[in-house]
């Protein structure tokens, strides 16, 4: 008996714990009533959550009915690529001077998927087409086309290197597969050193275009570049890709990108290269800059022209990966997104761990609602504090009074246990 009203004690005191205080956020969201019988619901976090609350989103919370905090799994909808590296025998190499390298792939048993080869060479500056069929009898004479048109090319200077000689071709289980490699035109006949081939899978994830103006547009003669200037309007937007469509065929251009809150003081975030090659045989090209996601108000671009005309840049477009908060659904409950606290640490609930598992069918997305200004906020220099060392002062007290009434909990059984006796 004293046991159990000793745990009972124990537990009444490690039950208290601290509700939700709706007078430390600055903005809500009401989200749009629960009609759905889908055991989870999720919300996309728009602009204007994205822009007041943290940037890590550590002070987001969602709130159902009058007060009670609600765990959540915080996802950003970013793409996700999976790949197997597969090592298929090269044989039966074939050079045919001034036009083309063939050689053959065995995969050494059927029923391998695949979708794409790398050609390892110690060739540099060039451009080739390579063709691709599949069979599972390599002495065949009748080979299924995969590819036809895919370009490899390696460009390389004292200063910037650029190599892809990587083929995507549909997914298949030919055992064999015949790579020919044209020369197009070149006199440098094709070196293979190895082959690798690979089954990439890709989840896409969900992107967000950013609005922005561009506040400048003009040739920076001492750069031998054309800059732009990229005015998002707020400082809190991830994004992490820049797309550009660009009149002029046939280039090839470095581009550097910076961002940041101050124009004076932008970081770089990408040095890479776009290019479009577009001839009777082929076209490749590669418009879009990508890299880590980062935020910043200001956008800079430098696309280089050197000794060429500057390119006619027709339009741009910016984006970000989506984010978006999933937790149970309560039937026919309403729920509010609070944000806009500035200190705040990253809340940590058991969904975290397991909304992996959760399938999509099983979700339904409500929409959130118009910002509102939290009239129960109290800013931090106004809110009621306490003498130093009040916290301390509490626990105290209340080990004080379980102390007291375990102690005459124990005399209560122990005198019951003495008139048995």
């Amino acid at each position: 008996m004293l046991k159990t009203i000793l745990l009972s004690s124990v537990c009444f005191l490690c039950v208290c714990y601290a509700d939700f205080d709706a007078a430390k956020w600055r903005f809500y969201k009401p989200l749009e009533k629960n009609t759905s019988d889908k055991p989870y619901l999720s919300v996309l976090l728009d602009p204007e959550v994205l822009e007041a609350a943290r940037t890590d989103l550590a002070d987001l919370r969602i709130v159902e009915g009058a007060g009670k905090e609600t765990p959540y799994r915080l996802e950003v909808l970013r793409k996700e690529e999976t790949s197997e590296t597969l090592y298929p025998k090269v044989f039966n190499k074939s050079f045919f001077e001034g036009q083309s390298a063939e050689f053959l792939l065995d995969f050494q048993k059927p029923g391998v998927l695949k979708n794409g080869i790398q050609i390892n060479t110690a060739l540099d500056n060039f451009r080739r087409v390579v063709r691709v069929y599949g069979s599972e009898d390599a002495l065949s004479k009748d080979w299924k086309l995969l590819r036809k048109d895919a370009l490899i090319f390696d460009i390389s200077d004292s200063y910037y290197s650029n190599q892809h000689t990587g083929v995507v071709f549909p997914e298949n289980t030919f055992r064999y597969l015949k790579v020919v490699v044209l020369n197009n035109g070149e006199k440098k006949d094709f070196d293979i050193k190895s082959v690798t081939s690979s089954q990439k899978i890709l989840k896409p994830g969900v992107e967000v275009k950013r609005e922005f103006k561009i506040i400048k547009q003009e040739l920076n003669a001492k750069q031998k570049a054309m800059e732009l200037l990229l005015d998002l309007g707020k400082s809190k937007l991830p994004f992490f890709k820049i797309k550009l469509n660009i009149a002029e065929k046939n280039y090839h251009r470095y581009v550097a990108v910076f961002a940041g809150d101050e124009i004076e003081k932008l970081s770089s975030v990408a040095n890479t290269s776009i290019y479009n090659y577009t001839m009777p045989a082929f076209t490749e090209y590669s418009d879009t800059v990508e890299f880590s996601e980062v935020c910043g108000r200001y956008v800079k671009l430098l696309i280089y022209y050197y000794d060429d005309k500057p390119l006619t840049v027709k339009d741009i477009s910016l984006s970000g990966y989506a984010r978006k908060a999933i937790f149970k659904a309560v039937k026919e409950a309403e729920y509010k997104i609070y944000y806009g606290k500035e200190q705040s640490s990253m809340p940590v609930y058991d969904i975290k761990y397991y909304s992996g598992l959760i399938k999509p069918s099983e979700m339904f997305n409500l929409k959130a609602e118009v910002e509102m200004p939290n009239t129960a906020y109290i800013p931090k220099e106004k809110q009621k504090k306490g003498i130093p060392g009040e916290k301390y002062l509490l626990w105290v007290v209340i080990l004080l009074v379980a102390g007291a009434i375990l102690t005459m909990v124990y005399g209560i059984v122990k005198k019951s246990d003495e008139k048995k006796v």
